[in-house]
C-alpha cells in the first residue's frame, strides 16, 4: 500500500472504531508492517489521514494514605541491619616508592618524624626502594651517576632511612618489598647473560637486606597483615581490590588515594600510598611533561582505617 491508501484505511477504521486505530488493527485490515514502517509508522500514517494520535492517559496514582500506612507499618516492625563486628587494625606506616638515591629528602624527614610520633606496630616499604636508573631501558643520561655511584648512594640512603625508623619506632615490625625498579638489574642480566642469574640473585639478597627488616625478595609475593595485602602494585586505580577481593595497599602509580567498594556486606578498601621520590631529579624526568602528576606523601592505617598523608 502507498501512503494514500494507508491514510484512507486509517480514516475508515477511525470512523468504525470511534478512535485512532492501532498498528495491529491496520494490519488486520489489510496493511503490512513494511508499508506502515516505510511511511513513518502509525504516527506518519495518522498524520497523512489528518487524525490526531490518541494521547496516553496517566495512570491513576495510589492515594497518599496507602504510602503513609505502609511507612507506619514499616516503622513499627523496623530494626536496623546489624553491622559486622569491626576488626581492630594495627597501626601500619606504609612507605611508598622512594627511588633512592633520587629521594625527596624533606618528605622523607617528615615521614620519619610522623613514625616517631605515631609509634606504628608495622612499617612497610612497598617497593621501588631504589630507582636503578643505570639499569633502565628507556633513553637515559650518562651524566647523572655512574652505576657504582648510584648504587652506593641508594644503599646508603636506604640504610639511613631504616636505621632512623627503627631507632624512632623500636617496637615496630619492619618489612621491605621489591618493586619493578628494584629488579631492573635482574632483568638486564637475564637479557644479556642468563647464565649469571644465580649470581645476581645472591647479590640482590645482600643489597636489599637491612638489619631489623624482613625482606620479601619475590616481587610476585604479597605480604598479608590483619587481612590487608601489601604489594608493590601492577594494576590501575581501584583494580587491585577487585582482583584480590581483599583490602590492598600498594605503591607503583605514585598516587595518593583510598578507593572502596562493598562486597558481601563488607567494606573493602584499596590504598595507593603515594610517592617519596624527587620529581625534579634527572632520573625521574622521563614523563612527557614537567608537570608530573606524582603525589608526594605516604599512607597510614590504624583502628579507624586507612588514610593518606599529603605532603
Amino acid at each position: 500500500m502507498d501512503l494514500h491508501q494507508l491514510a484512507q484505511l486509517a480514516t475508515q477504521l477511525n470512523n468504525d472504531l470511534g478512535r485512532p486505530p492501532g498498528k495491529m488493527e491496520m494490519i488486520n485490515a489489510g496493511a503490512t508492517w513494511y508499508s506502515i514502517n516505510k511511511h513513518g509508522g502509525m504516527s506518519g500514517v495518522l498524520s497523512a489521514a489528518g487524525i490526531e494520535m490518541e494521547k496516553q492517559g496517566r495512570k491513576k496514582q495510589p492515594a497518599p494514605s496507602i504510602f503513609q500506612r505502609d511507612i507506619q507499618n514499616h516503622l513499627e516492625t523496623y530494626s536496623p541491619r546489624e553491622l559486622p563486628p569491626q576488626v581492630p587494625l594495627p597501626k601500619i606506616l606504609c612507605i611508598p616508592d622512594t627511588h633512592f638515591p633520587f629521594v625527596n629528602t624533606q618528605a622523607l624527614e617528615r615521614l620519619i618524624s610522623f613514625s616517631e610520633k605515631m609509634q606504628p606496630d608495622y612499617i612497610i616499604q612497598v617497593g621501588d626502594l631504589f630507582d636503578c636508573y643505570a639499569a633502565s631501558k628507556f633513553p637515559r643520561s650518562l651524566n647523572v651517576y655512574t652505576p657504582k655511584e648510584e648504587e652506593r648512594l641508594a644503599r646508603d640512603g636506604a640504610d639511613d632511612m631504616w636505621a632512623k625508623l627503627i631507632a624512632g619506632s623500636p617496637k615496630a615490625t619492619c618489612y621491605q618489598l621489591l618493586g619493578n625498579h628494584d629488579v631492573r638489574m635482574v632483568k638486564r642480566t637475564l637479557e644479556a647473560l642468563p647464565q649469571a642469574e644465580h649470581w645476581i640473585e645472591k647479590y640482590m639478597l645482600e643489597l636489599f637486606s637491612f638489619d631489623g627488616v624482613k625482606t620479601i625478595m619475590d616481587t610476585r609475593e604479597e605480604l598479608e597483615i590483619a587481612g590487608i595485602l601489601f604489594t608493590h602494585g601492577f594494576l590501575g586505580k581501584g583494580a587491585h581490590k577487585d582482583y584480590y577481593i581483599k583490602n590492598v595497599v600498594h605503591g607503583h602509580d605514585h598516587k595518593l588515594y583510598v578507593d572502596t567498594r562493598r562486597i558481601h556486606g563488607q567494606n573493602v578498601f584499596e590504598m595507593s600510598c603515594g610517592f617519596l621520590g624527587d620529581v625534579e631529579s634527572k632520573a625521574l624526568s622521563y614523563t612527557s611533561s614537567k608537570s608530573a602528576n606524582y603525589q608526594i606523601g605516604f599512607g597510614y592505617i590504624d583502628e579507624y582505617g586507612p588514610r593518606v598523608i599529603y605532603l
